[in-house]
């Protein structure tokens, strides 16, 4: 196991947010900032300036956080946008010009990976990762995973493409994930910002409390309710309604309904939601690999 001297800063640059955990190994903290990077795409698939700017200035700014709490290293990973864009090297290059990281771009397959080994750690179930451009769903069995997918659809390219319809948000749905019954889990962890938010409504919290939404299980039955309370409110409702931040409330109907098509896809009942996530993953990663 390589050795890393604590504390340390992990950096995960998503669809929808730039978030880092600070740790010292025993203390940690999270903090995001909103960039919806996913959202700038051109139409030759390239990230704009704009969004590509704004990610890699938000960068620095969690990185200078982690620096200023006394991080002795600072990682920086990326996720399903970065992993899309016609000029990712582009971006890859932006980051290190302003943020002086050098920006690790996962596949999708480790993306399932990481969210396990942050949420399941060396337990048996499922873990579902509903991110900004792509959702991924990981089975394990005491910490080898045996079966992983990665799909091309995530809450933010979801509104983007459909700007909340449900009907036809759910009629795409239907036909982009096929049943996979058979691979029943009941320990089912589900982790990102469409999960806690989810958690945070059914606890009907109107301000965030991760104590209060860690492990916080939710149904199926549970979820369809909490859909129908999402699409009949506007983002603005929403945001003022629950602890979900303005700049998550227009996706998060979207969000919620691919993490219920994936629960009806692999016959699953519902999920516990996992404030430990990809970032912990990452980590892990890390201390095992490098």
């Amino acid at each position: 196991m390589s050795k890393i001297l604590y504390p340390v800063g992990v950096i995960d640059v998503g669809s929808n947010s730039v978030r880092l955990m600070f740790t010292d190994g025993v203390f940690s903290f999270k903090n995001l900032i909103i960039t919806r990077l996913g959202g700038g795409f051109l139409p030759d698939g390239s990230l704009s300036i704009n969004s590509m700017a704004t990610t890699a200035n938000a960068i620095k700014k969690l990185k200078d956080l982690a620096l200023s709490k006394g991080a002795k290293s600072v990682f920086v990973f990326a996720t399903a946008a970065t992993r899309k864009a016609t000029n990712k090297d582009e971006f890859i290059s932006l980051v290190k010009d302003i943020a002086g990281l050098e920006l690790d771009v996962v596949p999708g397959e480790l993306e399932a990976e990481l969210a396990v080994r942050g949420a399941l750690k060396n337990d048996s179930g499922a873990v579902i990762d509903i991110g900004g451009a792509s959702s991924e769903i990981a089975f394990s069995k005491n910490g080898e995973i045996y079966y992983k997918i990665s799909y091309n659809v995530g809450a933010v390219t979801l509104n983007t493409a459909f700007n909340r319809n449900r009907e036809e948000i759910e009629k795409y749905l239907d036909g982009f994930i096929a049943d996979k019954v058979g691979l029943y889990e009941s320990n089912v962890k589900s982790v990102g910002g469409t999960a806690t938010s989810i958690g945070a409504v059914s606890l009907n919290l109107k301000e965030y409390d991760a104590t209060l939404v860690n492990n916080r299980y939710v149904s199926k039955e549970d979820l369809i309710k909490i859909i129908d309370v999402l699409y009949s409110l506007t983002p603005d409702e929403i945001s003022s309604s629950y602890a979900v931040p303005l700049k998550r409330a227009d996706v998060i109907a979207g969000g919620a309904s691919i993490l219920l098509r994936l629960l009806n896809a692999y016959n699953l009942d519902g999920f516990t939601v996992s404030e430990s996530d990809n970032l912990e993953g990452y980590l892990d990663l890390i201390l095992t690999k490098k």
